[in-house]
């Protein structure tokens, strides 16, 4: 009966978490000016990302970044997940030429994916700005 309870509590956690995600994706369209939000999540051994809950202003957005939400966790080529995890504070990339992990990024985006995605993927990197929050949940 406990062990069911628990099971139940993870579910409801994991429910309350996604329905959360959503609403502060909906205020963040709201307020701000983005092409895209997202939230990922870092699993407990810090190996893989998979995305909780995201939104795209266009096919277009949601196209080029779908490939890199759901992938391994990769701090010595850090995306802008892993720079915000990393360092426990929020990174601000307006530029990301001039952002120190951009060469780490490019090359890993260049031999994880097909050439077009990559490049398409890079356009929108080189063409926009980022910020990235670590939450931190107790699940």
């Amino acid at each position: 009966m406990l062990e069911e309870r628990g099971i139940e509590h993870a579910a409801g956690s994991q429910a309350w978490l996604r329905r959360t995600l959503e609403e502060i994706v909906s205020q963040v369209r709201r307020l701000l000016d983005v092409t895209g939000v997202s939230f990922l999540v870092v699993d407990e051994a810090h190996a893989h990302i998979s995305p909780a809950a995201s939104w795209f202003a266009s096919d277009a957005v949601r196209d080029a970044f779908v490939p890199v939400l759901d992938r391994p966790y990769e701090p010595e080529r850090a995306g802008v997940t892993e720079a915000a995890v990393e360092t426990g504070r929020p990174v601000l990339i307006e530029r990301i030429e001039g952002w120190p992990g951009a060469s780490g990024l490019h090359d890993r985006l260049f031999e994880n994916l097909e050439a077009a995605a990559a490049e398409r993927l890079w356009d929108w990197y080189s063409s926009s700005s980022f910020l990235s929050c670590p939450v931190r949940t107790r699940d």
